[in-house]
């Protein structure tokens, strides 16, 4: 192909488009604001007071449907990890995810530099014999080595996903990869990807 020419877009996979941006790092004008509604009666706005408590919803485990995933720990194992983080430290922790929970997981910090984020990054190994089955990689799967990533460096976390299922997409070897809530010890930790360990 001439420099300069135009690839044909019948080789493109869908998501280049968004890749491409990423790549290149576009800057893409900001949306304008969006306009405040007007109430014109409040009288037609109901005081929370005046709800009918038999018709509220309670939400769903996680965020915006998402699993929630509770790891419950010994407080001074989890602190001994997270003060020393040059060290390869592993804990046993529990996890719970809906109904189901798991014993004997085995927890550590994962990463080089990501272990210095305010935000840390962690790896779980399930038990031989308890593997944890999850569509939270988008389909049914049984997962033993899960990698729980807190995207410190890509707040979006667009980057990774639009990457590894890019490369799925083309026929290579890549992770698969989800989204999911973390609480630890009930103190909660945001949003995650659950990368499946290779």
């Amino acid at each position: 192909m001439a420099l300069g020419a135009e690839a044909p877009t019948h080789l493109w996979p869908r998501w280049a488009p968004a890749l491409a941006l990423l790549v290149v790092g576009c800057q893409v004008a900001p949306l304008p604001p969006p306009e405040e509604p007007e109430i014109s009666d409040w009288e037609d706005v109901v005081a929370p007071e005046e709800v009918d408590s038999s018709q509220v919803v309670e939400a769903p485990d996680g965020l915006h449907g998402l699993p929630l995933i509770r790891i419950t720990g010994s407080a001074p194992d989890l602190d001994r990890m997270h003060e020393r983080v040059e060290e390869e430290i592993t804990i046993p922790v529990s996890i719970q995810v809906g109904p189901r929970t798991w014993e004997g997981v085995h927890m550590e910090l994962h990463g080089g530099f990501a272990r210095t984020a305010p935000k840390k990054t962690y790896r779980l190994v399930f038990p031989d014999e308890d593997w944890w089955e999850t569509d939270v990689l988008g389909e049914e799967t049984a997962l033993r080595r899960v990698v729980l990533q807190a995207a410190w460096i890509d707040p979006s976390f667009i980057r990774n996903k639009l990457t590894l299922d890019g490369v799925r997409d083309l026929g290579g070897l890549a992770p698969r990869i989800g989204f999911a809530t973390l609480e630890i010890n009930g103190a909660w930790q945001g949003l995650y990807s659950v990368i499946e360990r290779v």
